[in-house]
């Protein structure tokens, strides 16, 4: 699956007519029914969706909600603006390679009338480490040192322009909350809130984040 308009497209999609807002949530409080957003009141009538990971959640989540459990991963990523000499029969691809557990041509994947292989030229790359290089120490510089490596031995011959890095915490989830959560969402008792996303699923991908989502939705259209 892709999403080549984001993520925000995905909800606008399964929302149908109904009105959505995008909000950057720094801070979240439910306090008698009235539910608060960094510190501003929500209009009455309106059901707020929260979709970060738990740990995020639990860091902006203040008076009147629980905590949330689960374990989620951790992963370096770069992102490569790169040019290669020679067509790649490949657009993502898998490695068992500390530095690199998933590599793709990124720009090519959110093109849905591309086919499945890379044509020569400029493109841009989004590289993955695996999850236990992640869990040990690593500076920015020589995370992205060793991607690079490790890339360039999986595509000899690219020709690198820029690149940026990012220490991804929380990463993928993989100890979830469908068992606490079977619904594959926590509904407020005392507010529209709604707190959602792959954690809640049985699958823990972006199967998962389309299985919590159309069971949210589902459940605020019976409203």
């Amino acid at each position: 699956w892709v999403a080549p308009g984001g993520f925000q497209a995905v909800a606008c999609e399964l929302a149908g007519d109904a009105k959505v807002t995008r909000v950057l949530v720094e801070s979240l409080e439910v306090s008698e029914g009235s539910i608060r957003i960094n510190g501003q009141p929500v209009p009455v009538g309106t059901k707020v969706v929260v979709t970060v990971p738990a740990p995020v959640y639990n860091k902006i989540a203040g008076e009147g909600l629980p905590p949330l459990g689960g374990e989620f991963s951790k992963r370096w990523v770069a992102t490569i603006d790169c040019e290669v000499s020679e067509p790649c029969p490949w657009v993502c691809r898998y490695y068992n390679m500390p530095a690199l557990r998933y590599l793709c041509f990124d720009d090519v994947k959110r093109d849905r009338s591309a086919p499945s292989t890379t044509s020569k030229g400029r493109h841009i790359l989004l590289a993955h480490s695996s999850v236990p290089y992640a869990l040990s120490p690593h500076t920015p510089e020589a995370a992205l040192a060793d991607i690079l490596t490790a890339v360039q031995e999986c595509l000899p011959g690219i020709r690198i322009h820029s690149t940026t890095t990012h220490f991804w915490d929380p990463s993928q989830v993989y100890k979830g909350l469908n068992k606490e959560f079977p619904s594959m969402y926590l509904k407020h008792p005392d507010a529209d809130l709604y707190v959602t996303g792959d954690a809640f699923a049985p699958t823990h991908n972006f199967n998962g984040c389309l299985q919590a989502a159309v069971a949210t939705v589902d459940a605020l259209c019976k409203l």
